[in-house]
């Protein structure tokens, strides 16, 4: 584990001292103390391109997983079943990950399009309690899938899966109003919503999401409404237009993810960030070079300031109280995410003592107790540190 970014200096003046559905299927909200809700995951990293059949491999995926999924979403939602993609859901499960597994669907490729829901319909028969949902398309009829073949495929794995699992589909705003029937036939539907795609200046995209999320909410009232994608790039253009407003950089992206977040968190929104990881394959897309860059995580997993940055905003940790042999010390959270308090009696050259812990469930706070020793210099120094 990679161990983020900002420490916080306690001092301790002293051995002690006080210190300053539809009715029926119906996936339910997920209450979340992780960083993010959700996070669209697409596992292709560096050269991987699923238009040469160059797949990313289960042991790359299970490393996705458990070095950074599981410490920075609650559940995650995915794009295919080609390749070891079929197994993201099992995957998921093995280490109690909540997934929305996904059939990708072509408006040209009918043999592909049988092997991907048939694909996400053995998935789904596995019952797998970490699968909320299953996804029938990703923008399918974005992409010119008839609208009609998308409702009896939503039907069709609704009855493979024996009425059990809820079934739904992603797609874009303008789908469902122009074709609300779609919506009747989910017990869920994913809207993706970008401000970047609306040439919206990154001021105006939170409330911009919000919005629109809350149009389909109010037209569906019997169908849940979940965010399938928002999010915003770090760099790149597109070929169809440019705007000295929509800025495109990893300050922008960090100043959006505290924007959208806290409108999603103030709203009761669940949602999916997109994306995990920037996909170098994408360029072959048509929407320019501006579509690989949209990644927590650059194409090779390394962090982008902009997600160091969101991770460290608010993370500072405070005494709560101490006595002639303990701190108690309040450290902001995420649940079940790796930290440690260090103590020191000399910020220059140590001894550094590590006291790891991990965070509490249910909550975004953690208090820690860990031992002052009197017989050392008048001032302790505690730092905080997210080891993920």
């Amino acid at each position: 584990m990679k161990r983020s970014f900002v420490t916080v200096v306690v001092t301790v003046l002293g051995c002690a001292g006080f210190f300053t559905l539809k009715a029926g299927l119906y996936p339910t909200n997920l209450i979340s103390f992780k960083p993010f809700n959700g996070i669209a995951y697409s596992p292709f990293r560096g050269s991987e391109n699923p238009y040469y059949s160059s797949y990313p491999t289960v042991a790359e995926i299970t490393q996705d997983i458990t070095n950074s999924l599981i410490y920075l979403a609650s559940e995650v939602a995915t794009y295919g079943m080609a390749g070891g993609q079929s197994n993201i859901a099992a995957v998921c499960y093995n280490y109690n990950l909540p997934c929305y597994p996904c059939a990708f669907l072509s408006p040209t490729d009918i043999v592909d399009n049988s092997n991907e829901i048939a694909a996400l319909v053995a998935v789904g028969n596995q019952h797998f309690p970490t699968t909320r949902g299953l996804l029938v398309g990703s923008e399918p009829v974005f992409d010119n899938y008839n609208p009609d073949a998308l409702i009896n495929d939503i039907n069709h794995v609704r009855a493979a899966t024996g009425n059990i699992i809820p079934v739904g589909t992603r797609d874009i705003f303008y789908t469902f109003t122009n074709f609300p029937a779609i919506a009747a036939a989910c017990d869920f539907i994913q809207v993706d919503i970008h401000p970047y795609w609306a040439e919206l200046p990154e001021s105006e995209g939170a409330a911009f999401v919000i919005d629109e999320w809350r149009q389909l909410t109010n037209e569906f009232p019997g169908v849940k409404v979940i965010i399938g994608e928002t999010g915003w790039p770090t760099g790149g253009s597109n070929p169809y237009w440019s705007s000295p407003y929509v800025v495109t950089s990893v300050a922008t992206q960090g100043q959006y993810l505290k924007d959208f977040v806290s409108a999603a968190k103030s709203n009761n929104i669940e949602y999916f960030v997109f994306s995990f990881r920037d996909e170098a394959w994408k360029s072959q897309e048509g929407w320019g070079d501006v579509e690989c860059h949209w990644g927590l995580y650059d194409t090779n997993g390394v962090k982008k300031q902009s997600l160091v940055d969101y991770l460290a905003n608010r993370f500072s940790i405070r005494m709560s109280k101490a006595s002639s042999t303990n701190a108690h010390i309040i450290v902001p959270t995420f649940e079940g995410n790796p930290y440690s308090i260090v103590a020191t009696p000399d910020i220059r050259v140590g001894p550094w003592t590590p006291y790891p812990f991990t965070g509490a469930a249910g909550t975004n706070q953690t208090v820690i107790t860990v031992p002052i020793f009197t017989n050392a210099p008048l001032s302790w120094f505690y730092f905080g540190w997210q080891n993920f």
